[in-house]
């Protein structure tokens, strides 16, 4: 069934009525017509269902970032960090591996709970949009831990945690001898 010469049927979908009769067989070419509309129309749909799709994985990646991600890293990075010294103190002024090891630990598992239930009791991830107080208290308090635990260990054997200087020079030190903390040549 073929259309007119006279009647385009482009010409048909952008003005439908400037074409009304000229068809040679109007009610197929009607019919052509609503199966385009109905195919634009089914397009758009699927390109917002598509860009609403997009948006809600946006939006996923961005809640997993600010409840585990960031609270994990500031977590890990404070572990890191606020374990140095109980540690090093200890390991300078007892030289014994296992007391170093034990003040350690307990400098890490101390600083987890207190940055975990900090992070839980701080916000309620309404206003911030930060997610769940509990998942993020969870991650910060486990990812301090195991920042802290990155620089407790047991050396053993060892009853001095100043060993001999094969380590890096960065962390040397004078103690009578060179040495560096925490470090087994």
């Amino acid at each position: 069934m073929a259309l007119s010469t006279q009647c385009d049927f482009q010409d048909r979908a952008e003005a439908p009525d400037s074409c009304d009769g000229q068809c040679e067989n109007a009610g197929s070419c009607d019919r052509m017509l609503a199966a385009v509309r109905r195919l634009n129309d089914l397009s758009e749909e699927f390109a917002t269902e598509a860009a609403a799709e997009a948006d809600k994985v946006d939006r996923d990646h961005k809640q997993f970032v600010l409840t585990y991600v960031q609270p994990g890293l500031a977590g890990f990075i404070d572990g890191s960090i606020s374990t140095l010294a109980p540690i090093f103190a200890v390991a300078f002024a007892t030289q014994n591996s296992f007391t170093t090891f034990m003040v350690g630990l307990a400098a890490s598992l101390g600083a987890g709970i207190s940055m975990g239930f900090t992070e839980y009791a701080s916000d309620d991830g309404v206003v911030s949009g930060r997610g769940s107080p509990v998942a993020r208290g969870i991650v910060t308090g486990l990812m301090t831990t195991l920042g802290g635990l990155g620089h407790t260990r047991w050396q053993r054997g060892s009853r001095s945690w100043l060993s001999p200087s094969s380590s890096p020079p960065s962390l040397m030190c004078k103690s009578g001898s060179w040495g560096s903390v925490g470090y087994a040549p």
